[in-house]
């Protein structure tokens, strides 16, 4: 493998069984610092898969050392559990992917046509 400075990724996002609306967790500037913010979007999430689950608000990093362990523990369950699925693998989705094996085909056949209309 060539050395690289930038590799492609895996992006993992959840599956289409995920609430959305749960999942997404988003503060502005104006709220991050807020715990009664996070304690209502703790309600909101409950036990269902989210964000919340595996982020540090700002408002908590005091405790950034004791909630480490419990946010690990929510994504490597996220991970086993089937909750998120492979979207994009290596930097490249499955259409690219589709469109870069087409690509190489077509070349080929290009360069086979060549030789033998070179070798007549």
């Amino acid at each position: 493998m060539k050395n690289t400075v930038v590799r492609g990724a895996d992006i993992l996002l959840p599956t289409e069984a995920v609430a959305a609306e749960k999942w997404a967790v988003v503060a502005v500037d104006q709220y991050t610092s807020e715990p009664e913010y996070w304690r209502e979007a703790e309600e909101i999430v409950g036990d269902a898969p989210s964000t919340l689950h595996i982020t540090l608000p700002e408002v908590y990093l005091a405790e950034g050392e004791a909630r480490t362990p419990e946010m690990q523990k929510n994504m490597r369950a996220y991970l086993e559990d089937g909750v998120l699925e492979k979207k994009v693998e290596n930097g490249e989705t499955e259409r690219k992917n589709r469109s870069t094996e087409e690509a190489t085909v077509r070349r080929r056949q290009e360069e086979k046509g060549k030789e033998e209309t070179e070798a007549e």
